[in-house]
């Protein structure tokens, strides 16, 4: 999964800045293809690695009775089942482990601490953010410090279903918060607005931002001289309903009638496995199929490969929400092309993408249309303006460059 990257990058660097990581994890020892995938049982045995910068433990994964009941909830019993042991167990882990199949990683944790009298600090990276009860407790057992680090807000997550029972969860989740993020030495997270949503749930916590960035040695095998037939512009991974895909697609169809393109298409990588957001795509392109395609979910190269060949790439961004950067941004970056940007969100993601000199910003379907017309026209005519991008400050997101930025939070927390 693409948060993976987030910890690989501090396992393969920070040994360069002092530190020796030890990670602990659950099992994946089969393919994900999407989100119910990540629920299933995985491994019977711890399984350990050691490297040159850092070492390893899988710890085995055994689903719940509640996470069985996920990929069933088209069945209005079923989605009640789960809907109140999902309530049961988060009321339940303030006070055990017992029913999380994720209780094998605090023991590991504990077992290591117990016998390692080198380790200083834990950094807890979340979701799932129970695993933030785990860091106190072993705060309170043990007097070891910890930083807490959010790849996404938890309770101040507006994408967050607003149901009763999800807004009853939300309100006793945010006592949660508050209580095991006061052991924290401070908090991480990925951009600076998440920093203040969170400071308002927990308090005086301090919070820095380490952002997301990429892997340079997952571009070097790129052929600059590789493109698909057709203009492509390219979508990766999923849709949430917070992201109106509808103005951007609406401009396609204007500029596809328009226009009447013969070299053009729109390529949704990854979106079928997202069978709402598949069929809410669907429903808004009816009559104009032929110039949309859709994949499955791909390895990561392969997806870096398809976004390599394209001409644009496209990011839609939130409703009315702000500092929701989103994995890809950083991908794009890397990939060095040109980002159509719809809406838009006159924070992160306009700012970076601006900063590199790759921002193509849509707030309307008529502003969408009317650079289609521009990129098109100078496809077809090979009329190809040299495209500047800032490489100083694509560089910045390297991810050897975030990780020093933790490198100097850890210098000043221990």
């Amino acid at each position: 999964m693409t948060p993976s990257e987030r910890i690989y990058s501090w396992a393969k660097y920070l040994k360069q800045l002092g530190y020796y990581p030890i990670i602990v994890t659950r099992n994946w020892d089969f393919t994900i293809t999407g989100f119910s995938d990540e629920l299933k049982s995985s491994g019977t045995v711890p399984i350990y690695e050691k490297f040159d910068d850092y070492e390893v433990w899988y710890m085995p994964y055994k689903q719940s009775f509640k996470e069985s009941l996920f990929t069933e909830q088209g069945n209005t019993i079923t989605k009640t089942i789960y809907l109140f042991l999902s309530l049961w167990t988060n009321l339940l882990q303030v006070f055990t482990y017992r029913f999380s199949p994720l209780r094998v990683l605090y023991h590991k944790t504990e077992e290591l601490i117990k016998t390692d009298k080198d380790i200083d600090q834990i950094i807890v990276s979340a979701y799932p953010y129970a695993l933030f009860k785990f860091a106190y407790d072993l705060n309170k057992k043990y007097a070891i410090d910890w930083i807490a680090d959010y790849r996404d807000d938890w309770t101040s997550n507006e994408i967050l279903n607003k149901s009763p029972i999800h807004r009853f969860l939300n309100r006793l989740n945010a006592f949660n918060e508050k209580k095991w993020l006061s052991t924290a030495k401070c908090f991480i997270t990925v951009s600076d607005y998440y920093v203040e949503k969170i400071k308002k749930v927990i308090g005086q916590v301090k919070g820095y931002t380490i952002q997301n960035g990429y892997m340079p040695e997952n571009y070097q095998h790129l052929n600059p001289n590789e493109h698909f037939d057709k203009f492509t512009i390219t979508y990766v991974g999923s849709l949430y309903h917070t992201q109106p895909i509808e103005l951007f697609l609406l401009g396609v169809k204007t500029f596809i009638d328009t226009q009447n393109p013969t070299a053009f298409r729109v390529l949704f990588v990854g979106l079928k496995n997202n069978k709402d957001a598949y069929q809410r795509v669907c429903n808004e392109i009816k009559g104009y199929e032929a110039y949309f395609e859709f994949t499955e979910r791909v390895n990561k190269m392969e997806a870096i490969d398809l976004q390599h060949k394209s001409n644009v790439l496209l990011i839609c961004t939130h409703t009315n929400m702000k500092g929701t950067p989103g994995s890809k941004l950083y991908e794009y970056i890397a990939l060095k092309k040109l980002v159509l940007i719809t809406p838009g969100d006159k924070d992160i993601v306009e700012a970076t993408l601006s900063q590199t000199n790759q921002a193509i910003v849509a707030p309307t379907d008529k502003e969408v249309c009317k650079h289609l017309i521009a990129l098109y026209r100078s496809y077809t005519t090979q009329d190809h303006k040299e495209q500047h991008v800032n490489l100083n400050e694509i560089k910045s997101y390297d991810r050897y460059f975030q990780t020093e930025r933790l490198g100097n939070i850890l210098n000043n927390t221990i």
